[in-house]
C-alpha cells in the first residue's frame, strides 16, 4: 500500500480495525483495480485491510477514479 497524495477523503475511523488514531489514507491494489482505503498506521504496518467482495471492490474502485480526477474544488476534470 502507499499513501497517495490524492483527493480521497479520510473517513474517522480505521477501515480495517475502528481505530480513530493515527489515520491516513492508502491505495492498494485489488483484483479490480486500485482503491483507496483510511486505515491507521498499526494496520498499515501489519498489511491489515478490510474484507471487499467483489461488488464492494468494484465501486471502490470506481470511486477511487472519480477521485483521482477531482480537482482541488471537488469538480471532475
Amino acid at each position: 500500500m502507499t499513501t497517495p497524495q490524492l483527493l480521497c477523503p479520510l473517513a474517522s475511523q480505521c477501515e480495517s480495525c475502528d481505530d480513530t488514531t493515527d489515520l491516513a489514507v492508502y491505495e492498494a491494489s485489488t483484483a479490480v483495480g486500485v482503491i483507496c482505503l483510511t486505515l491507521c498506521r498499526i494496520c498499515v504496518e501489519d498489511e491489515c485491510s478490510p474484507p471487499l467482495g467483489a461488488p464492494n471492490a468494484v465501486r471502490r474502485a470506481l470511486t477511487h477514479l472519480q477521485h483521482l480526477t477531482a480537482t482541488p474544488n471537488g469538480d471532475p476534470t
